[in-house]
């Protein structure tokens, strides 16, 4: 008998994808039956400064184009903060969280400011993440009248400041990284004791290209799932909610035909933690995932030995 499981991440990066594509997407995953887990940045869209990257990432322009970022993000998201003023996302479509509750999503923290997290990469401090945190906790709170549980690091950029503020907030897991399963991650000398649930399979924007299309996702996204494991798939409402809509409901159709049995990641983190004995160290590491133009958090090999507990 295998445990073919799948859990649906979902990131909401700008105010287009709060607005327009999450509740396309939860219409998606309501159709199909499916519970996800969702990660919504509360803050100011400013996702236009991302074009600032154009000038010292030649790779980042060469995913603009792979990606058709214009037309996918719409031309407001890409000057949003820039040329015109970045719309306040938590202001404007927080009150979709309270429904996506009530629908049963696991609802947790992706970004206060999803582009400047993402622009500090491995200088990341802890001051600023926790005045980032705060931020968008308190939006959180407003809506859900309840504290977050869980945090999904915009780009998967994480290092061991913002792991030092996670492991001290109390909450049930994390997904930070690129990886295979759920781990405690290790930075140095340091071990946490706070639940990563890294990301397991390619994104869109990085399967995507001039000989993938839309249309073969589905296809080459279901010849990347195994049948005898976990997979964590994220996907963003500005895509899968827009214009990959049609690609990602058939997706969930061909997953489900499988057997694929469909699991929010606070179900896994529950099972996991419920034998933390088991839980294996691996060390927290930088590293490049193909077709990603910057550098991200990616799960490392085991740890061995002692070492602090935080």
């Amino acid at each position: 008998m295998t445990d073919f499981r799948v859990a649906i991440k979902v990131d909401v990066d700008t105010y287009l994808g709060a607005r327009d594509g999450l509740p396309r997407l939860a219409a998606i995953l309501a159709e199909a039956g499916v519970r996800a887990s969702v990660f919504f940045s509360f803050g100011p869209d400013r996702a236009g400064r991302a074009v600032v990257r154009l000038l010292t990432q030649p790779g980042f322009f060469r995913k603009m184009r792979r990606t058709r970022a214009v037309s996918t993000y719409g031309l407001r998201t890409v000057l949003s903060g820039t040329l015109l003023p970045g719309p306040h996302i938590g202001r404007r479509c927080g009150h979709l969280l309270p429904r996506l509750r009530e629908a049963g999503h696991d609802i947790g923290v992706h970004a206060w400011d999803h582009f400047a997290w993402v622009g500090r990469g491995p200088r990341l401090d802890e001051r600023f993440v926790l005045k980032q945190w705060g931020r968008a906790a308190d939006m959180y709170g407003r809506w859900l009248r309840s504290n977050p549980r869980s945090f999904a690091a915009p780009g998967w950029v994480m290092n061991a400041a913002g792991m030092n503020v996670l492991a001290k907030i109390g909450l049930n897991y994390v997904s930070v990284s690129r990886g295979t399963g759920p781990y405690f991650p290790a930075v140095d000398d340091t071990v946490y004791r706070v639940l990563e649930i890294p990301t397991t399979l390619p994104t869109a924007d990085e399967l995507l290209g001039p000989n993938v299309g839309p249309d073969d996702l589905p296809g080459l996204w279901s010849e990347l799932f195994v049948e005898n494991g976990l997979n964590v798939l994220t996907v963003h409402a500005e895509m899968e909610g827009r214009s990959l809509a049609g690609p990602f409901g058939r997706l969930l159709g061909d997953l489900r035909d499988r057997g694929a049995r469909f699991v929010g990641l606070d179900e896994v983190a529950a099972e996991v933690l419920s034998h933390p004995q088991n839980v294996p160290v691996c060390r927290l590491e930088w590293g490049q995932v193909p077709g990603r133009s910057s550098w991200t958090s990616l799960q490392g090999p085991l740890r061995a030995g002692g070492g602090d507990v935080a």
